[in-house]
């Protein structure tokens, strides 16, 4: 008689767990914060690779274009940006933060001029090593830029120098 009562009485606990976990799950979900981040690229790469893991050799889910704005929750992991919202396959994945911009980067499509005093570094990409040197009064193509980074045909450049 003891052993239903008490089969009962655990399967009734369990049973609260249980639905106490999917509310606090559903909670959690809707509560988290999200955030806007943009594709900042060169234009002849065709866009970023977004992937399943935060590490280069995991698979690929997407590929998002330049200039293109992404949902994030600002997780971070092995210089990868966990993004969703990709309106692919896959919902969500990781994007390198070396294509990462945290604000919207506008359109340019224009020649603009070198302003420094001296040379300025050309960037593999954002932060990244140095693949060239512009001077002073040189023109630069630039297809993107936000307050921060251009893209430029010579690689990427702090906005500050140009003109």
């Amino acid at each position: 008689m003891i052993y239903p009562i008490v089969c009962a009485i655990l399967f009734g606990i369990m049973l609260g767990i249980g639905i106490c976990g999917i509310v606090l799950s559903e909670a959690t979900a809707e509560d988290a914060e999200t955030y806007s981040c943009w594709v900042l690229c060169r234009p002849e790469t065709g866009g970023v690779m977004v992937r399943e893991k935060p590490q280069k050799k995991s698979a690929e889910v997407a590929l998002v274009d330049c200039g293109r704005c992404l949902e994030t929750d600002q997780k971070e992991r092995n210089g990868y940006v966990h993004v969703f919202g990709l309106a692919a396959e896959e919902d969500s994945g990781w994007i390198s933060a070396r294509y990462v911009l945290w604000s919207e980067p506008k359109e340019i499509n224009h020649k603009m001029l070198v302003r420094a005093d001296g040379r300025v570094a050309c960037r593999k990409w954002i932060g990244g090593p140095v693949t060239d040197w512009a001077e002073e009064w040189d023109e630069v193509y630039v297809y993107w830029m936000n307050c921060e980074w251009a893209v430029t045909e010579r690689g990427y450049i702090r906005a500050e120098y140009l003109d």
